[in-house]
């Protein structure tokens, strides 16, 4: 009688569980059982890994990328068996998240006019923090100057892109408020000159506008009479002066007729912030 005794077949069982996520750098040692032919498993990284998500030597697996690492466990045939069909392991190497961090702090009271050098850090990508206005019409930004252009809430957004091994990092928003400047008054008079009588010269200096803001100052007499410069339209009592810039000082001839004579000023702007509204009147006595 004669017949044929076939080979063995051979199965290979991985007995060790890959990483779930695994970070750039780590490691896995990986190992599996065969069959009964004495031979070893051996592992290699499959053609399909993509990325160079990892690497071997020996039973170990680093992982270097993302990407979708693939372990192939192999067992060679014998005499008496046949090699073992190839098993795989998949392993998802997940892109790693990035966070920004301000390492700038903005000023405590900035106002309309001023810059600031905004700066941050990012994550691993090498790719650059980048930043934005989301306030336009408050606050500008150009490269990483921050400029302040009208009152009010300035929202600065930091952002980082990504690529083949880091998301994109989530944006990060750094809040100024912006303010005006005071507007005050400064009043201080002096003997005037007009129609060959003496007066009162009464000069107003006004400080403290914002850059592109406009103001009004306001002038009333009691009991007296005052010459305003060109910038200024009304009567003798009652005038009005445009103010554009500061400082600007605007100076009144003025000329008394009882003892509690007076020039009464008032300033305003309805585009600057004042934050001490008390300095924006002065009553001047000019009475004989």
């Amino acid at each position: 009688q004669q017949f044929q005794v076939g080979k063995g077949t051979q199965t290979i069982t991985f007995t060790t569980q890959p990483p779930s996520a695994p970070a750039f750098g780590s490691t896995y040692p990986v190992s599996a059982t065969g069959g009964a032919s004495g031979n070893k498993v051996t592992f290699s990284i499959d053609a399909a890994t993509s990325h160079s998500a990892c690497t071997l030597a020996g039973s170990t697996v680093t992982f270097n990328h993302a990407g979708t690492c693939i372990v192939d466990a192999d067992q060679a045939a014998a005499a008496d068996y046949e090699s073992a069909p190839r098993v795989q392991q998949v392993v998802v190497v997940p892109k790693v998240a990035q966070t920004i961090t301000f390492t700038s702090t903005p000023p405590a009271s900035p106002r309309v006019g001023d810059k600031y050098p905004v700066t941050a850090t990012g994550g691993a990508s090498g790719k650059p923090v980048t930043f934005t206005s989301t306030t336009p019409k408050v606050c500008t930004v150009s490269g990483s100057t921050v400029s302040f252009v009208a009152l009010g809430g300035c929202s600065i957004a930091a952002d980082q892109a990504g690529n083949d091994d880091y998301l994109a990092a989530p944006t990060a928003t750094q809040q100024v408020t912006i303010g005006g400047r005071d507007l005050t008054l400064s009043v201080t008079t002096r003997h005037g000159w007009l129609f060959s009588l003496f007066g009162t010269v009464v000069d107003v200096q006004v400080t403290g506008l914002d850059p592109g803001a406009h103001a009004t100052l306001s002038m009333t007499a009691d009991h007296a009479l005052a010459w305003s410069p060109s910038e200024c339209v009304g009567s003798r009592t009652q005038v009005t002066c445009s103010v554009d810039s500061t400082p600007t000082t605007l100076s009144f001839l003025a000329l008394a007729f009882s003892d509690d004579a007076s020039l009464n000023f008032t300033v305003s702007s309805s585009d600057s912030q004042d934050s001490d509204p008390g300095d924006n009147t002065a009553s001047v006595p000019i009475g004989n």
